[in-house]
């Protein structure tokens, strides 16, 4: 999801740092505060990090009135850090986060058409906590059918070979073509009635 980061963006760098940011794959976590109907992402400390754009903050808002559902953010600390230093000021700053939805089974039906409703969709996290169980409403699901019904053949070398025309077959078909191309050249008038006006040809 887009997220505007606020504040001065050396000290939000700071931040970022602190976190130690040398491996590729680090993450930097955000916690989600709500303040009115904003989504504010911020850091360990309580330092305010930036807020989810309008669209998704109202929308989320409202389902955590509604149902009993943790927030985690989450982002690529060097992707966050490269956006950072290319701002020019703290209004062009917009970066992209992960936030992964945690809560019971019970509510998990209601959730996903209420996100529905409101265009958001559910996708596989990059990460989740260690121990929770996956399970995505927005998935496709086909009860009366299961894996092992699957059967997965290989085409044989003698499939994937496209069928090759004989030099006759594909002459043919070229002086068929170019036979159509040329088909008004030899076309004759007809008599016809006098009330049909537009002349017909053989």
């Amino acid at each position: 999801m887009a997220v505007k980061v606020i504040g001065n963006m050396l000290e939000v760098d700071g931040k970022l740092k602190e976190g130690g940011t040398s491996e590729q794959d680090a993450l930097q976590m955000f916690g989600v505060k709500k303040d009115a109907d904003r989504l504010i992402l911020t850091f360990a400390d309580g330092t305010h990090f930036g807020f989810l754009n309008d669209h998704c903050a109202k929308s989320l808002s409202k389902m955590l009135e509604q149902h009993p559902i943790e927030l985690e953010c989450l982002a690529n600390t060097l992707s966050l850090r490269e956006r950072i230093e290319k701002a020019v000021k703290a209004s062009d700053t917009i970066v992209r986060v992960d936030i992964n939805l945690y809560g019971n089974d019970a509510a998990k039906d209601e959730v996903g058409h209420f996100l529905s409703s409101k265009k958001l969709y559910l996708q596989r996290p990059n990460k989740f906590r260690p121990g929770t169980e996956y399970d995505n409403p927005h998935n496709i699901r086909f009860p009366d059918l299961t894996t092992d019904e699957l059967e997965l053949v290989p085409l044989s070398n003698k499939e994937k070979r496209p069928v090759l025309k004989s030099a006759e077959t594909l002459s043919q078909t070229i002086s068929d073509v170019y036979a159509s191309l040329k088909r008004a050249d030899n076309l004759e008038r007809e008599e016809s009635d006098d009330k049909i006006k537009t002349e017909l040809l053989s």
